[in-house]
């Protein structure tokens, strides 16, 4: 009988925390602000840094992938830090559109730093700025000019 209640409490909560988008990375409200917002802290981690060189220096990017310790992903984008507020905005009705399942897109362009590199070296090979193509008035998935990167869709 005490494992019964024991299960039936652990469903219980399970369930709870499946209505309040607890599990996993979802949102029951897509381009809303979520109450778990790791995914959009990561992305904002790994992509909206207040240090990150302005320029497509090669060497400078090297440098700044050695400081930050950060050689283990071979192509990395970086939005401008002026872009943050942007950002947050993607997580709004006023900013974002649903891109596909729990991910939205914003409803404005960005440009970005592409950065490809030597994954474990910080060699750096390329250093692009590339414009997103998203047409908000088109039904379609975004435009591509071949980068992985033309499109940011974000969880909330």
């Amino acid at each position: 009988m005490k494992n019964l209640k024991l299960l039936i409490l652990s469903l219980s909560i399970c369930l709870l925390l499946g209505n309040l988008g607890v599990s996993g990375y979802s949102n029951v409200k897509p381009c809303q602000r979520s109450r778990c917002n790791n995914c959009h802290e990561k992305f904002l981690y790994r992509h909206v840094r207040p240090n990150i060189p302005l320029t497509t220096d090669r060497n400078a990017w090297e440098k700044y992938l050695r400081e930050q310790n950060d050689c283990s992903r071979p192509t990395q984008s970086f939005l401008h830090p002026k872009d943050r507020e942007r950002v947050d905005a993607v997580c709004s009705s006023s900013g974002g559109k649903r891109y596909q399942g729990n991910l939205c897109i914003s409803q404005s362009p960005f440009t970005f730093l592409t950065v490809r590199s030597e994954t474990g070296t910080c060699g750096v090979s390329s250093v692009r700025i590339i414009k997103s193509k998203y047409d908000v008035n088109s039904q379609q998935s975004p435009k591509s000019s071949g980068s992985p990167m033309d499109v940011y869709p974000l969880v909330c």
